[in-house]
């Protein structure tokens, strides 16, 4: 199930709209060819499915009334058909009522266990999901992607210096400055302890320097305004191709931070998979 979930969050919308059609126009074109006997309206509760998830209850509504009026069009009768047909509506009616129900119930956990608490930023979780989708993305179309990976420098000794509390102040101006440098397609998250990651949807070398750069000039500008004695190792992992799997990307991006923080600090180090 999780799988599924997965696969279906990574298909757009576009595309969803253009399936529903196609699986409609199946579905009438099975119930012309199907035995009158034959239930042919289960044909229609593939899209129904799809509309309610993706489109949420109205959609699916509308598509279960279309398709109601198709079916009794086609097989005009008494009594015994309309409540055939009636009984039917109210059945795909409880069923796009319960997927719609089910996405926003996943949607809202999804958020709750994927943000990471302190910060406001995704997850480990929530990132490794969104890199899966993303990957698989750039994939289908062909395009780069960038990720970085993100060390403060120095961050045990603002804990021993002014407390945990100064240092989880500084993680929280962290995330609000990685939520301001970004655009709404790409993600930032805190991995764990002082690390993060961002991801950089259909980006290249020169806007992954850019990105990385900026992002590196305005953390430092709140760190100073703060006075926090800290500075960032990041790594810069460019893919032109999409890697195989999200785990080998970050440990490709990670590998570059360590370079960095081994190679003297407050640097960026950066290099296109190949």
């Amino acid at each position: 199930m999780r799988r599924l979930i997965v696969f279906l969050e990574a298909r757009s919308r576009l595309l969803a709209a253009g399936v529903v059609l196609l699986l409609v126009l199946l579905a009438v074109l099975m119930e012309l060819m199907s035995s009158p006997a034959f239930p042919s309206e289960l044909f229609y509760l593939p899209p129904i499915v799809l509309a309610a998830w993706y489109g949420g209850r109205l959609p699916a509504i509308l598509l279960i009334a279309a398709s109601g009026t198709v079916w009794l069009l086609l097989y005009p009768g008494g009594r015994a058909t309309l409540w055939h047909g009636l009984t039917h509506f109210i059945l795909f009616l409880l069923i796009a009522l319960m997927i719609s129900s089910f996405r926003a119930l996943y949607r809202a956990e999804q958020h709750r266990s994927g943000t990471d608490s302190l910060t406001g930023l995704a997850n480990g979780w929530a990132f490794r999901e969104r890199l899966e989708e993303e990957f698989a993305r750039a994939k289908r179309y062909g395009h780069p992607t960038t990720l970085l990976y993100i060390d403060v420098d120095n961050f045990k000794h603002v804990n021993d210096r002014w407390g945990h509390a100064a240092g989880d102040d500084l993680l929280r101006q962290i995330g609000g400055v990685l939520e301001e440098a970004l655009r709404r397609t790409d993600v930032a998250a805190r991995i764990g302890g002082d690390e993060f990651a961002v991801l950089l949807t259909e980006t290249g070398e020169e806007g992954a320097a850019r990105t990385a750069s900026a992002i590196r000039d305005s953390l430092m500008h709140t760190m100073r305004r703060a006075e926090y004695p800290v500075t960032f190792s990041i790594g810069v992992a460019i893919f032109p191709e999409s890697p195989a799997e999200a785990e080998e990307a970050l440990r490709f991006a990670d590998d570059l931070m360590y370079r960095a923080k081994y190679g003297g600090k407050d640097q960026i180090v950066a290099e296109r998979a190949t």
